[in-house]
């Protein structure tokens, strides 16, 4: 109970009131507080008791929480921090529901990433600043970067699909083909002793400017095919290919156009197949050239790539005709399911002279792999006191005379390896496959 002070009105006399009175704890809670719930307050400027609605309420303390429309570009989105948040600390964004992103703060000179521990994510769409003294100022902007959805949602807000983040993974072990919903995926490969093919959908089915990456696993055995349906291509290092094929360990990004599909992102042996190098061990996806015969089926880019070097690839019967001659080019193995290698065992590279005129010994074939044997340039060998007359012996050292003859035959003497060198350091002859 508690007792009241008043005044009759029409008379003027005073009385006192008894009211009952209940404790804040005693009342039943709000079950759902919805915009024009009210609650009373003592207006301190005017000593007067009055209401707010839920929504004054959050206005003052929060500011409104969808003062206007962030702008959305592609996967980012563009936030305006309005003047009635100036001083605040929490926005609400609704767009940004569900979503994972780290936010960029823009200023008016410089821009700069706000760490994780810097702000709190809203379940409900937007973030509080948390780091003691920080605040939204005038102007201030920030930039959602959107990079993953729940449920593995492809859409972006505002957008078709394309630039977006990584928004999951899918390991494929066995034959499988890449739909829609794939994209935006990192695509695992992990075939083992299975020889895959994976089939890229039509591009009809696929999302405008939408990117699917593929990486090859090292337990792989064999390479990866990644064909195409219908005949579209895959543009790839200035050509087009219907299928392509990843090594091992090999990354790789396919961007969908409106006539297929383009690579993009390319890591790997892709850019290096068929290049001879050396090294002290083999690296992945190469091999040690050494004349062996492969098949076509277990190293489908190699073989590929050696039908494009023209002369440089024999037939079998030239190759083995000579134990050095034309071993250091490509073969076509037994014509159906071989072919060979170089065999680059013990030689070492020159560029060919093409017409420069430096290179004047000649070699069995004037085309990339064409060998050439060594050879010494000609030149004087001096005999110092050695002073001969014809038919008349005398003192010529180990060479000795021919008295009588019609010239001066003299030896210096055998010296030497049985081949020409350079000082060298031994490596392995490597082509990447």
């Amino acid at each position: 109970m508690a007792i009241v002070p008043g005044i009759i009105v029409e008379t003027g006399q005073a009385i006192t009131v008894d009211l009952e009175t209940a404790r804040a704890t005693e009342l039943p809670p709000f079950t759902d507080i919805a915009d024009d719930d009210i609650f009373y307050g003592v207006d301190i400027s005017d000593n007067i008791t009055r209401i707010a609605t839920t929504a004054q309420l959050r206005a003052k303390f929060v500011g409104d929480s969808t003062p206007e429309a962030p702008v959305v570009n592609g996967a980012d989105m563009e936030i305006e921090v309005p003047p009635a948040l100036i001083g605040q600390t929490r926005i609400d964004i609704p767009a940004l529901a569900g979503k994972s992103y780290w936010l960029e703060r823009i200023g008016a000179t410089a821009s700069s990433r706000l760490w994780s521990t810097w702000f709190d994510v809203l379940s409900t769409g937007g973030f509080v600043l948390k780091r003691p003294g920080d605040k939204f100022y005038a102007n201030d902007k920030f930039v959602a970067h959107i990079y993953e959805y729940e449920g593995g949602n492809s859409t972006i807000p505002g957008g078709t699909g394309g630039g977006s983040g990584l928004k999951g993974f899918r390991s494929i072990t066995t034959n499988a083909t890449v739909f829609n919903i794939d994209m935006e995926k990192l695509i695992n490969v992990s075939g083992g002793s299975n020889k895959l093919v994976i089939t890229l959908d039509d591009v009809a089915n696929i999302t405008e400017n939408s990117t699917v990456s593929f990486i090859t696993m090292v337990n792989n055995d064999w390479q990866t095919t990644i064909q195409t349906t219908g005949g579209q291509m895959i543009y790839i290092n200035g050509t087009s290919k219907q299928k392509i094929y990843l090594g091992v360990g090999e990354l790789i990004k396919l961007a969908r156009g409106n006539d297929g599909w383009y690579a993009m992102g390319l890591f790997g042996g892709y850019q290096t197949v068929g290049r001879p190098f050396s090294g002290y061990a083999t690296e992945l996806n190469s091999i040690v050239a050494e004349g062996q015969e492969l098949n076509r089926d277990s190293y489908p880019r190699l073989w590929e790539y050696a039908q494009t070097i023209g002369a440089s690839l024999l037939s079998e019967e030239d190759w083995v005709a000579d134990p050095v001659a034309k071993r250091s080019c490509f073969s076509v193995g037994n014509g159906t399911t071989t072919f060979r290698v170089p065999d680059l065992r013990g030689l070492s590279p020159r560029w060919l002279d093409r017409g420069r005129g430096l290179d004047t010994n000649g070699r069995s074939m004037n085309v990339p792999g064409g060998y050439q044997g060594d050879n010494v340039k000609v030149h004087d060998h001096p005999l110092d006191n050695r002073i001969l007359t014809e038919g008349v012996p005398g003192p010529v050292g180990p060479g000795g005379t021919t008295p009588g003859s019609s010239g001066i035959i003299a030896n210096t003497g055998a010296f030497g390896s049985p081949e020409n060198t350079v000082k060298n350091v031994g490596f392995l002859g490597l082509i990447g496959t």
